[in-house]
């Protein structure tokens, strides 16, 4: 139907449904909130990424839900500016996953609000050092306690110093003896007092 195509082009991963990006390029944001959400789980990579990011700004909760991971990961960071700061909550662990470096230095405040602190399973050493300061700002101690022990490797001393006195209730003694010890640099006295005594050893 609407992601009719013409004769010859067929995406081989979606059985009997001929695709095309160019019709949803013409959509307006409007248009694509109305859509059924099992429309949004046949895109690809490739056609997500020619949407316009004011386009993408009509994508629903339950719409994200169908879409496919993988298909994340081809977001640019204005596409993911543009989306409703609900869809975070709709996202799953592969969804979390597959966001791109890149995303995770561009998200809002009001998106990285969204993010639940079960996410930062998802989040690699790698993932982990591309977080923005917006994001690095809304963390919880919960979100730090969920955060895998080798992805603190990730952490830079400019992000630590962005987290709130707070989060760093979640450090844990396997975190801390991940850190980078240049990092170490970024902590103020007033963020060191919130850990326990035992986790300000575990350096020593």
């Amino acid at each position: 139907f609407f992601f009719q195509a013409e004769d010859g082009i067929r995406d081989y991963k979606v059985t009997g449904v001929q695709t095309c990006a160019l019709p949803i390029c013409g959509f307006s944001a409007a248009q694509i909130a109305h859509l059924d959400p099992n429309c949004l789980e046949i895109l690809t990579g490739d056609q997500l990424e020619q949407i316009y990011p004011d386009v993408l700004s009509g994508i629903t909760y339950d719409q994200a839900l169908k879409i496919n991971p993988k298909a994340i990961s081809a977001l640019t960071s204005g596409q993911i500016r543009s989306l409703k700061a609900e869809i975070f909550c709709a996202f799953n662990l592969s969804h979390f996953a597959s966001l791109s470096t890149s995303a995770l230095q561009s998200l809002t405040r009001a998106q990285a609000d969204q993010i639940p602190p079960w996410a930062m399973q998802a989040f690699t050493a790698e993932k982990v050092s591309a977080f923005g300061i917006e994001l690095c700002q809304t963390l919880t101690a919960n979100h730090i306690r969920s955060l895998p022990k080798i992805s603190h490797a990730g952490w830079t001393a400019f992000q630590l110093r962005a987290l709130t006195y707070p989060s760093f209730l979640g450090f844990e003694p396997g975190s801390i003896r991940e850190l980078p010890p240049e990092a170490l640099t970024g902590i103020t006295a007033s963020q060191f007092s919130c850990l326990s005594p035992e986790i300000g050893r575990a350096h020593v």
